[in-house]
């Protein structure tokens, strides 16, 4: 939608009726959406002192919270929005991935599996619930939740790149390289899909393509851990050796670059 246009709204509103606070719970929302945390957090914490039994102010609170990376503290607004309306299901959504970014993984998939009680074909859930039980080192489980969310939305780039990073875990490297690339299929523009595919392919002795991939994740995200590394190992494979000791030195301080599939990046709905 417009959001310059809803800003320019709702600061109107408020200037004439600061009283209001579903328009200052939205201009929070508008700030959210343009990536303005700050200015977002300042509007919904006002809001929240207004309205503390806004179960929806309060999970958008908790969103807000962790994008500025104050997951601890966003988990006790998605509690708050819970103890409201206790099938608040995208509240407990927030909270799983919270906790799952906290390191309370098991807590986090009671969150999903709760959830899925009530909606059993939700994808994103399914994919989270993955997530959660490979962090939990549930790979099996954390496999059929994948295959699951992938049952019912086959395309999602997101997932396969998931299910493909658990393969490589498991060392079935030819599965997990046809998942990353029906991810890229998928959507081409994810760069840690292309520095996974990289990474596999790299291990499979695909070094030229396993270049080719993580010279795409670095344009498409340059500051992307891992990528400048990996292509320069793959040039020094390849005896460009000036080529690669330039990149892996403008790895910022990556001095050695080794394939670890545990440390793969997920990608979280």
């Amino acid at each position: 939608g417009d959001l310059d246009g809803a800003h320019r709204l709702y600061k109107r509103v408020l200037v004439k009726a600061p009283q209001l606070t579903d328009a200052r719970h939205y201009l929070g929302l508008v700030h959210y959406q343009r990536g303005e945390y700050s200015l977002a957090l300042h509007q919904l914490e006002r809001a929240a002192s207004e309205q503390p039994e806004n179960p929806g102010l309060l999970s958008n609170l908790g969103l807000v919270l962790t994008e500025l990376k104050r997951s601890q503290q966003a988990v006790g607004y998605f509690e708050r929005a819970l103890a409201i309306n206790p099938e608040f299901d995208d509240a407990r959504n927030n909270l799983g991935n919270a906790l799952s970014e906290v390191g309370e993984h098991a807590k986090a998939v009671a969150c999903f599996e709760s959830i899925l009680t009530r909606d059993p074909n939700n994808a994103g859930t399914l994919d989270n619930l993955g997530i959660a039980l490979h962090a939990c080192g549930e790979l099996t489980k954390a496999k059929e939740a994948y295959e699951r969310a992938l049952s019912i939305a086959p395309t999602s780039a997101k997932t396969r790149n998931n299910l493909g990073t658990l393969l490589k875990q498991q060392g079935l490297i030819t599965q997990s390289l046809e998942q990353f690339s029906a991810a890229l299929t998928a959507d081409p523009t994810l760069a840690e899909v292309h520095l996974n595919f990289a990474s596999a392919l790299q291990m499979s002795g695909d070094v030229k393509r396993a270049e080719a991939h993580y010279q795409q994740a670095s344009e498409l995200q340059p500051d992307i851990d891992g990528a400048k590394a990996g292509l320069g190992q793959c040039l020094l494979a390849r005896g460009q050796h000036l080529q690669g000791l330039t990149q892996i030195a403008a790895a910022e301080g990556v001095i050695e670059f080794s394939p670890d599939p545990s440390n793969l990046p997920m990608v979280r709905f």
